[in-house]
């Protein structure tokens, strides 16, 4: 979250500036394409400079490629999107070797050249509504399942060993991630009803009522 903050900080403060912004509005592809290059750079250059230790994955220039990567799937068009993605296939390999070479990091980094490859080629997609009711819930409380997904794995499962790949450990983790995550979405709704409700109890009641 703080790495998140910061990125929309820097954002705001790069098309503050005049210079900036003409030649994003020229050349949008090219400059977010220049704006990943230097991005990546940072990623490995800045721990060598300035080495914060285990928590180097929360700073700013850790993930900054991130919002790049997804300024230049944005903005790719034609043969532009092969770029991105010969990138990105590139890119994320990498990181998953230096980001520990274990089974956790290869998968998140799979997902992640997965993720690029569907917004880039199937930024839409159809599903039955039986399945749209299981995936909307889900997305509406991504943000809440990333926040509160490690609270029962650490409490109630074993540590996995980073060295080997455990199914049902996995499985375990990442389903009572998610169910923890739509509790938390489905309780803050209900707080939020409720406080609405009461917010405006007292305007409903003194309206007028009508014959």
């Amino acid at each position: 979250m703080e790495a998140y903050a910061q990125i929309i900080l820097a954002w705001a403060v790069l098309f503050s500036v005049p210079w900036f912004r003409r030649r994003a509005a020229a050349a949008p592809f090219v400059f977010g394409f220049v704006l990943l290059v230097l991005a990546v750079v940072a990623k490995f250059a800045v721990p060598l400079i300035w080495n914060v230790g285990a928590v180097q994955i929360f700073t700013m220039p850790d993930v900054f490629y991130l919002a790049a990567l997804g300024w230049c799937a944005h903005f790719a068009k034609g043969k532009d999107r092969l770029w991105v993605l010969a990138f990105a296939a590139t890119l994320f390999p990498v990181l998953a070797y230096t980001g520990g070479n274990w089974a956790g990091s290869w998968v998140k980094f799979s997902m992640q050249l997965a993720a690029v490859a569907i917004v880039l080629y199937l930024p839409k997609l159809r599903l039955p509504s039986a399945a749209a009711r299981l995936v909307l819930p889900v997305a509406a409380a991504s943000y809440h399942i990333y926040l509160f997904h490690r609270i029962l794995p650490d409490l109630l499962l074993p540590q996995p060993d980073p060295s080997a790949l455990d199914p049902l450990a996995a499985l375990l983790a990442v389903a009572s991630g998610v169910a923890v995550g739509i509790a938390a979405f489905a309780l803050q709704r209900a707080g939020l009803g409720w406080l609405a409700a009461r917010r405006f109890a007292p305007a409903r009641e003194l309206a007028p009522q009508s014959a």
